[in-house]
Formats: structure tokens, C-alpha cells, sequence
């Protein structure tokens, strides 16, 4: 038979499992949402048709699209345009000249872009 003590503790052993186990589900959870925005790049477009309305989207595909058919991105598809490389290559200042595009835009894209994990686009 087993006393009370006994019982107490294997009650704290339990509920310390039952918090690892939690930290450790939590910990997956965060990994899988950061191998999913970065594991081979997510794309900007699946990103902001996911989390933003078609006034956001269609700027961003037009000004895109410009930009392939100049050649000024190494990409032949807008579908394959990672957020990475856009983050990287594109500023606030360059977004400001794009048709249809305003600054509670740019402020929106901004936002989805943070709450992916992803860096915020630089001003110049």
C-alpha cells in the first residue's frame, strides 16, 4: 500500500510530464509554422491571397508582373516569387510608386508580412 506522501508525489511527477509535454507540443507547433513560411520559400502571392483582400493582391501580382516581363527578377512565374527574395529585393519607397497601392496598404502587407515571421520591408 502506498502512503500519502507516495501518492503526492507521483501526483508532481505527473503534472511535470503533463507540462513537458505541453512545452513540447507548443515548440512543434511553432517549428512547423516556421518550416512552412521558410522551408524552399514560401510564395508572396499564396501568402497574401491567404491573408489580405484582392486590393492588396492585384497591385502587388501587377507590379510583379512588370517586373518579370522586364526581366528584373530572376523568376518567370509571379506564382514562384518567394516572400524572401521580395522582403529582400523590394523596399517601401519602390511599393510607394505602384498604381493602386496606398499607404494603409503598404501598412497591411507589412503587418501580414510580420505576422508570418518574416522580416518587415525597409523604407529605402
Amino acid at each position: 500500500m502506498i502512503n500519502k506522501e507516495e501518492y503526492l508525489e507521483a501526483l508532481a511527477k505527473v503534472d511535470l510530464f503533463q507540462l513537458q509535454l505541453e512545452k513540447k507540443g507548443v515548440e512543434t507547433r511553432i517549428e512547423q509554422k516556421i518550416n512552412k513560411n521558410h522551408a524552399g520559400g514560401r510564395r508572396i502571392l499564396e501568402l497574401l491571397i491567404e491573408n489580405a483582400t484582392d486590393r492588396l493582391v492585384n497591385p502587388i501580382k501587377c507590379f510583379l508582373e512588370f517586373e518579370i516581363s522586364y526581366q528584373k527578377t530572376p523568376f518567370t512565374s509571379v506564382d514562384d516569387i518567394t516572400v524572401t527574395f521580395f522582403v529582400e529585393k523590394y523596399s517601401m519607397k519602390q511599393l510607394k510608386s505602384v498604381i493602386n497601392l496606398g499607404s494603409g496598404s503598404l501598412m497591411l502587407l507589412n503587418r501580414i508580412l510580420w505576422k508570418a515571421g518574416y522580416d518587415i520591408l525597409r523604407e529605402n
